[in-house]
């Protein structure tokens, strides 16, 4: 079961903290593959059983981190085609949501600690920036589903950095119920699927919390008694 999540929070500590610099130059894209290699190598960490190394989640994020440098460093083909870039994307997303899977099994069980509350924390990150991949995958086959002020997004003019930055911008903007406005949904599945992330984001914080409160009234009666039995 997931050990430590103190490495991967910090990840995504950083990688949030790049969303307003400039990422599309060399020396942005070397940084957001560095950050992006060190999330996918913590998340593989936290679904490795134990003391043991899981070699499968390795050989997952190792590849998920070199299609995204490849598809970052390289405009020609294959590394610019539309299948590679939907397997990049493809390859994060799944290996994103396994390891929120897990991290969600494991902050929902046992004691309450510091580390499952950075548990708790790093899945809610996590499922912000899967929903964010989930969006540009979505926006790279229909340019019309989403509309930035009643009007279109210029494809052409977004790097895929700047298309990350935006649509993690406008998931975690839905998610915590903000909704700015700016970026709007523009056909049915991004409408659904922007609804329910909303739901879902409410949700989670909402059980969490429950969750929480009552293991550690639950941890806190344990230890009462057991003073009481000693004394």
């Amino acid at each position: 079961m997931p050990r430590n999540y103190f490495g991967m929070l910090i990840s995504l500590v950083l990688l949030i903290l790049t969303a307003p610099f400039e990422l599309s130059s060399s020396a942005g894209r070397v940084l957001l593959s560095i950050i992006v290699g060190c999330i996918l190598l913590s998340c593989s960490l936290a679904v490795s059983p134990g003391k043991h190394y899981s070699w499968t989640a390795l050989f997952l994020a190792c590849l998920t981190t070199l299609l995204w440098a490849g598809t970052s460093f390289f405009d020609v083909f294959p590394f610019n085609s539309v299948p590679f870039r939907g397997f990049t994307y493809v390859c994060g997303l799944f290996f994103l949501v396994a390891t929120l899977c897990f991290i969600v099994r494991d902050v929902f069980s046992g004691k309450v600690t510091h580390n499952r509350i950075c548990g708790a924390v790093c899945a809610y990150l996590l499922a912000g920036f899967s929903f964010a991949i989930l969006y540009t995958m979505i926006y790279f086959v229909d340019h019309s589903s989403f509309l930035h002020s009643d009007q279109a997004i210029d494809w052409s003019l977004l790097s895929k950095e700047d298309r990350f930055s935006l649509f993690s911008y406008y998931s975690f903007c839905t998610m915590s119920t903000l909704g700015l406005g700016d970026i709007i949904p523009g056909s049915k599945i991004t409408r659904a699927l922007s609804w329910m992330q909303a739901v879902l984001g409410q949700m989670y914080l909402t059980i969490l919390v429950a969750r929480l409160v009552g293991l550690q009234i639950s941890q806190s009666e344990h230890k009462r008694h057991e003073h009481q039995h000693e004394a």
